[in-house]
């Protein structure tokens, strides 16, 4: 507040993903979220995701990619499960 005035700085983000890249994004996290609860395996979201979820309503303006967590003992069973399908789990 000055004399009387809030003073707002301004910030502009350059966009890192085109809309279609956003929308793919989005389709994968859900894809992936449905792929381990259809398994019942725990996970989140992590890191800059949910960060953007949290601030931003979506993904940050100059991420990209997806964050989750998951717990490590379910590595394995996760593996196995998706061994022959276009899913792969990179450790």
């Amino acid at each position: 507040n000055v004399n009387g005035r809030y003073c707002f700085e301004v910030i502009v983000f350059i966009r890192r993903l085109s809309d279609w890249e956003e929308r793919a994004m989005y389709r994968t996290a859900a894809a992936a979220g449905e792929l381990l609860d259809a398994l019942g395996f725990p996970w989140w979201m992590s890191h800059g995701t949910l960060y953007g979820s949290w601030c931003f309503h979506g993904i940050l303006p100059w991420d990209d990619d997806i964050d989750f967590g998951f717990p490590r003992a379910h590595v394995s069973a996760l593996e196995e499960a998706v061994k022959f399908t276009e899913w792969r789990v990179y450790r």
